[in-house]
């Protein structure tokens, strides 16, 4: 096998890694949605944004939580 094709290797490698972890956040993301819209209904685009920003896998978790005990959609975005 080649230097360059070793690269090439490597490359398609972490593209794929780096995939499967976006596929992930985007997951987590809409889950944080879904929960919001069976608890409160419309989610407003302001919230929605705020959550489609977030890429940090703890923070993510943490907003699924609040998503599901928060009494108000204002309570939950005051923990964005």
């Amino acid at each position: 096998m080649t230097l360059a094709q070793v690269y090439r290797q490597e490359g398609r490698q972490e593209g794929r890694q780096e995939g499967r972890q976006e596929g992930l956040q985007k997951g987590r993301q809409e889950g944080v949605l879904d929960a919001l819209v069976l608890r409160f209904g419309a989610v407003p685009d302001g919230v929605r944004g705020s959550v489609f920003s977030v890429n940090d896998d703890s923070k993510l978790r943490a907003l699924l939580r609040a998503a599901i005990q928060c009494a108000s959609i204002e309570e939950f975005s005051a923990q964005l």
